[in-house]
């Protein structure tokens, strides 16, 4: 199995355990999936759990990592 190096720029305000890489890719740092676009009702966006964001929203929720 391959194992990939991220180097993350953001995280989500509502759960830190979905961070974006430098390169536009959602990743859960618990199990070390990325997420991946589907569309719900006319809308791409990404599921997070049981809760869906569209793509056009993501800006509101997420924020800069600190370090």
């Amino acid at each position: 199995m391959k194992k990939e190096t991220y180097v993350f720029k953001w995280q989500f305000i509502f759960d830190i355990t979905y961070k974006i890489t430098s390169d536009k890719k959602i990743v859960n740092t618990k199990n070390g999936k990325v997420l991946i676009e589907r569309l719900n009702n006319c809308s791409v966006g990404f599921w997070f759990g049981k809760k869906f964001i569209p793509k056009t929203k993501l800006n509101k929720y997420i924020e800069k990592i600190k370090l």
